[in-house]
């Protein structure tokens, strides 16, 4: 089972029906991810969603956290045991900046290493680009590039994934979502922020125009 040859968009659903059960807070992102091991017979490792563990989790975090307890280790040496071709899918762009406290899903990803230091993650399949509600513009994306991680997006989902990451945003006025510069070279089929410019993909997906920049469907 090679990456061109999943169904993207189904563990794309996976991890948005995970977003669903986030509580809606006007704070953060109702955000759902899902690992998945194409080579393994049950191909989803584990999900999980923003909050669903103690603190204020992202659901990056909630999956790393569960498959690690599962596993019997701690998020430093989970990277031994992912399947080397493990897959992050999640509704929205890893975030690169927290509060105090916190670290980033973007270091979080990066800091998932093998024994031999090479990435445990090396593909990350998004939904949409992280508004700049809260933090401004998300560069996880070119941290996770620079290491030789490949982020993909997948479309087709993206507004019902904005409509349930933003529930519990509105102030009277408008949705948060809708709260922010929305460029023409922002804007292109729905998609807001989402200019993916990819160099580097695995050799066996397939690519096709996407705005200014690619996507990569199954």
């Amino acid at each position: 089972m090679t990456f061109d040859s999943l169904n993207h968009k189904q563990y794309l659903q996976l991890a948005l029906d995970e977003a669903c059960k986030s509580p809606p807070k006007p704070t953060n992102f109702c955000v759902g991810a899902a690992l998945v091991s194409p080579s393994r017979n049950t191909r989803v490792l584990v999900t999980g969603y923003t909050l669903e563990c103690p603190g204020n989790t992202h659901a990056e975090q909630s999956c790393f956290i569960k498959y690690a307890q599962s596993n019997g280790c701690g998020e430093d040496d989970l990277g031994d045991h992912l399947p080397t071709d493990t897959i992050l899918y999640t509704t929205m762009e890893p975030c690169n900046k927290r509060s105090k406290g916190h670290a980033p899903c973007v270091d979080r990803i990066l800091d998932l290493k093998r024994s031999d230091g090479s990435q445990a993650i090396k593909i990350v399949v998004v939904g949409v680009a992280e508004p700049e509600t809260f933090v401004g513009v998300n560069d996880g994306k070119k941290k996770l590039q620079d290491a030789g991680i490949h982020v993909v997006h997948i479309p087709g989902l993206e507004e019902q994934i904005l409509a349930t990451a933003t529930a519990g945003h509105t102030n009277g006025k408008e949705p948060a979502h809708h709260k922010r510069n929305e460029s023409k070279n922002d804007i292109d089929n729905g998609v807001v922020g989402m200019n993916w410019n990819l160099s580097k993909v695995p050799s066996n997906v397939s690519k096709s125009k996407w705005g200014s920049g690619s996507t990569y469907t199954e």
